[in-house]
Order: structure tokens, then C-alpha cells, then sequence
């Protein structure tokens, strides 16, 4: 694998953690991205960066509702 395809997906891993780090604490999608350093994925389109975010703060909301249902 190339170096600059190996450190897109480094980063691309450094930016899940990161929204999965912060997402508990914030109270939408929008705020999550502004939240986050989007130059780390800045080589995908801006669509793609949206739909992983709140891919992320929708499976954590899901998961945190469903946990306080019971």
C-alpha cells in the first residue's frame, strides 16, 4: 500500500475515535462536526464526512436510549 493511501486511512481512524470520543457530549450532528478536526479527512467528499458522523452520533443515541429504557 502507498504511504499516502496508509496515512488517509490512519487519519480516517484517528477521526472515528475522535467523533466516537466526543459524540456523548454533543447534543447533535452538526455540533459533533463542529466540534472535530475535519482536516484529517479532508481528501473524502464532505457528504461522506457528514453521513460517518452521523452515522456515529446515531448509534450512539440509539444505543444510550435504548440502555435507559430498561
Amino acid at each position: 500500500m502507498g504511504r499516502v493511501k496508509q496515512m488517509c486511512l490512519e487519519n480516517e481512524e484517528k477521526f472515528y475515535d475522535i467523533v466516537s470520543s466526543i459524540v456523548s457530549n454533543c447534543d447533535s450532528v452538526q455540533e459533533c462536526l463542529s466540534k472535530v478536526d475535519l482536516d484529517l479527512v479532508r481528501h473524502l467528499p464532505e457528504k461522506d464526512v457528514e453521513e460517518i458522523v452521523n452515522d456515529i452520533w446515531t448509534d450512539y443515541w440509539q444505543k444510550f436510549s435504548e440502555m435507559n429504557e430498561r
